[in-house]
């Protein structure tokens, strides 16, 4: 039983778990650096304690003195909101260690949910149809070329270790598989040292519906029904519609099934998405995983904003840009390049897709990142 919650995040995400725990009847601990001393979390909790600077890496990042926080208060469970540490497996796995509830999925299923191959595994030991595509790592261009011609032309090429766009190659022919597969895995070395190949159908013309779903402790898992997302800016939606106009009664209660048999598959507790792709030959259902670290540039002044976006801009780094906010990769120089600029800056595991601009090539699928699976 839940007595004690610290909520490892601020402003308006807190307020949202302080409002539910107060109509539970569940006490409250907020967190608060330098800069949040006198926000409405601070108050409207039931404790509040200083974690120190600003600067997120010294505060809501800080995953000691958060527990310093949670073993001295008393709290038995830990919220962490979204952004932050909410899909930071380490922090997960700190709070098991010490006997305190995270309130979201465990630090096993994160770590299962974030590799390619292992959660495709665990799709298809659980007999969750996924897309065609290579079994496993392809072992060369021979091989991947193979596997293209078995499934059928257009096929993506993926580094294992890409992200935003970095490492996939769309091709539509051997002669681009093969000139694909040597950019691909001079991508992914440049980039990490290192390269993993995976080929998969490529579909085009889809439609972006996703579920949500729920699994306790025990094993009793449901869904939560659809929402209609193919309405988007720059691979971010704009509107969300439920129920999804082209899911008859019969498809739902089908693919909720499957939701519901991939969250057992990776042993995912707490609320999760799971996304679909409805293409020409049916549904595609990804199960959300943590994407890539990613760092997060946010300011309420659109000047501070403009100028982040014109440096980073002009030492040509990818930028996915939002309202008020943009994502990077981390890199500390650049981060803290923007943090002299008066800017916050902030680590999550989102997914990354960047602006493209002049200097991009071919660019992937938007739901390339994902790990998708074929109903």
């Amino acid at each position: 039983m839940i007595e004690k919650v610290l909520i490892a995040n601020r402003g308006e995400i807190a307020l949202r778990v302080i409002r539910t725990c107060k109509a539970l009847g569940i006490k409250t601990v907020a967190v608060y650096s330098d800069e949040d001393t006198n926000s409405m979390h601070v108050k409207q909790a039931t404790e509040a304690y200083h974690i120190g600077e600003a600067t997120p890496a010294k505060s809501y990042l800080n995953q000691e003195k958060i527990l310093d926080v949670m073993l001295s208060s008393g709290a038995d469970s830990v919220h962490p909101g979204y952004g932050f540490l909410s899909e930071n497996d380490d922090f997960a796995s700190l709070c098991e260690k010490n006997k305190i509830t995270f309130i979201g999925p465990s630090a096993d299923s994160m770590n299962l949910c974030g590799d390619k191959m292992k959660c495709k595994a665990a799709m298809l030991k659980a007999e969750v149809p996924t897309v065609p595509g290579s079994p496993g790592l392809v072992k060369d261009a021979d091989d991947a070329e193979k596997i293209a011609n078995d499934i059928g032309y257009p096929v993506m090429l993926k580094s294992v270790y890409g992200g935003g766009g970095r490492g996939i190659r769309i091709v539509t022919n051997d002669k681009e598989l093969r000139d694909g597969y040597e950019s691909v895995t001079g991508e992914s070395i440049a980039a990490v040292g290192k390269s993993a190949i995976l080929v998969e159908k490529f579909l085009e013309k889809t439609r972006h519906i996703e579920y949500q779903f729920a699994r306790d402790t025990q094993g009793n898992a449901v869904h939560i029904f659809e929402r209609e997302c193919s309405i988007q800016r720059r691979n971010q939606k704009l509107i969300e519609q439920t129920p999804s106009p082209i899911v008859d009664e019969e498809t739902r209660a089908r693919v909720g099934e499957l939701v519901v048999n991939a969250a057992h598959a990776v042993d995912y507790t707490n609320l999760g998405t799971a996304e679909f792709l409805r293409a020409d030959n049916g549904l595609i259902v990804e199960i959300r995983a943590a994407d890539e670290e990613v760092a997060v540039v946010s300011t309420e002044d659109s000047f501070l904003f403009a100028r982040a976006c014109y440096h980073l801009g002009n030492r040509h780094v990818p930028l996915q840009i939002g309202e008020g906010w943009l994502r990077i990769q981390r890199d500390h120089v650049l981060e803290n390049m923007v943090q002299s600029l008066g800017l916050l800056v902030s680590h999550q595991l989102a997914p990354f897709e960047p602006e493209s601009g002049a200097y991009s090539g071919q660019t992937n699928h938007s739901h390339s990142h994902s790990h998708k699976t074929e109903v």
